[in-house]
């Protein structure tokens, strides 16, 4: 088990391995450099392998026979006379200490506490970075305001072209004070502080250090715009947080159901989110449960995966059909808990229904299929903007047959109706699931849906659902 156990890990470091691309970086940590490597400098082989502790202790043999790491082949007391491997990839070993990465780690808190104590007055940090700029500047001119060099170079050049001479007075300046650190990086500084006559050393100072405090106010206005650009900025696709990468047709129906009551002002609950939906959780486990009463939705099911898997060539009386489902049972598709609550009276009333004998005549007959829809959020979900962004709705079609070359859909429900009023408001409420089933199913086979059937077991009755316009959001 162990042995299996490290092949299963090995396996794993292999796939980590191979997923670069260009450059692999490894981190590791050993208590002694020098006995670890000297493990790893003893020949390989399937048993010192699986003696390995972690993950390092098989990728540490293989690297110092590497022509590339001799760092790691110093770290030895002995010579290491075994032959290197050649292989085409490039090795950098290095190695920290213990200090090394505690100073590095100190430092960086230091640095990142010195950051949150900036971020809490950025207007004091950023006045704060302009004085010490100011105060630096304004001390490198007062040092080299008394540089004689300096003022007899600039009155030379008042009669030259200023541009030629410009890095020349630079160096000299340099030559004359080696001790400053004022440094004019451009011809341009020195240039814009010339008049081209005759300059005074007050006149040249004041410019300059007119020139040095505008272009620390200018930086310091460019980073105090950056930090409130950066921290005022909003994600451009707000919208698109609401927006589930996927919904099932039930979803839809009832979401629309929810939105319709609401508008009504008939329902209490808010509108789910299908973000990230809370999961369903039992009291028991089912195997505790034992027998136990099902609810309608389960039952519909249980009805549901009936009708899927009969035969209906041969489910002709209703002994066919309790046959079947003894079959059933004994191929453990079903219990036999599950078996006693499907109403036989139903199932054998609809396949000997009109709709029941067209789907029995058909040619083509499929049920329950699963399909998968692209929709633009837009065109489902109300209060969109127009977008690009997809949505995938995901459903299982109970029942379509072909007549005439074209899609007859059926859909069966298990609700219990007493009145014509409730028919209706079913009709309606299934609407928006029929059209989706509808869309899904011409897209993908390319075939024209002809009818669309809603048919009610539990009084054996049709409800025929009018072909709409394209969906609209709901």
């Amino acid at each position: 088990i162990r042995l299996e156990s490290l092949s299963e890990e090995m396996r794993v470091l292999y796939v980590a391995l191979t997923r670069a691309k260009d450059r692999l970086v490894l981190i590791g940590s050993v208590r002694d450099i020098q006995k670890t490597s000297a493990r790893w400098a003893k020949p390989i082989s399937p048993y010192s392998l699986s003696r390995g502790r972690n993950f390092l202790d098989w990728i540490g043999p293989i690297v110092i026979r590497h022509p590339d790491s001799d760092s790691l082949r110093s770290m030895l007391e002995e010579e290491f006379d075994q032959a290197l491997w050649n292989h085409d990839s490039s090795w950098q070993v290095e190695f920290h200490g213990r200090g090394e990465v505690a100073a590095f780690h100190r430092e960086e808190a230091k640095n990142r506490d010195e950051f949150l104590l900036r971020l809490q007055n950025p207007e004091k940090s950023i006045g704060e970075l302009i004085q010490k700029q100011k105060t630096m500047a304004l001390a490198d001119i007062k040092e080299h305001k008394g540089s004689i060099e300096m003022m007899e170079k600039m009155e030379k050049m008042k009669d030259q072209k200023l541009g030629e001479d410009v890095e020349s007075v630079a160096r000299d300046i340099t030559k004359v004070e080696d001790e400053t650190t004022l440094e004019y990086k451009t011809s341009a500084e020195i240039e814009s502080n010339l008049d081209c006559g005759a300059i005074s050393n007050k006149v040249v100072s004041s410019e300059i250090e007119n020139k040095i405090a505008k272009k620390v106010e200018n930086e310091a206005i460019r980073l105090s715009g950056m930090i409130d650009e950066r921290f005022s900025w909003e994600y451009p696709y707000k919208y698109a947080v609401n927006i589930p990468s996927k919904m099932t047709v039930t979803e839809i129906r009832k979401l629309q159901s929810l939105r319709g009551a609401q508008l009504l002002q008939e329902a209490e609950e808010p509108i789910p989110s299908f973000i990230n939906p809370s999961p369903g959780l039992r009291a028991r486990p089912a195997f505790l449960e034992g027998s136990k009463r099902f609810t309608a939705a389960e039952k519909g099911t249980i009805v549901h995966f009936i009708l899927q898997h009969l035969e209906l060539d041969k489910a002709v009386t209703e002994e066919d059909i309790l046959q079947q489902i003894n079959d059933m049972i004994k191929r453990e598709l079903l219990t036999e808990e599950e078996a006693q609550v499907a109403n036989m009276n139903q199932i054998y009333a609809f396949l000997n229904s009109e709709i029941g004998k067209r789907i029995r005549n058909a040619s083509q007959v499929y049920r329950e299929v699963p399909f998968n829809l692209r929709k633009k959020s837009h065109e489902l979900m109300e209060d969109l903007q127009a977008n690009e962004d997809t949505l995938l709705i995901q459903g299982v079609i109970d029942c379509f047959f072909e007549e005439e070359g074209q899609w007859v859909l059926v859909d069966y429900k298990t609700d219990y109706m007493d009145s014509s009023d409730k028919i209706l408001q079913l009709k309606e409420r299934y609407r928006v699931q029929m059209d989706l089933y509808t869309e899904a199913l011409e897209q993908i086979t390319g075939k024209q849906v002809k009818e669309r059937v809603l048919y009610l077991l539990s009084i054996n009755q049709e409800v025929r659902v009018e072909l709409s316009e394209p969906l609209n959001s709901f």
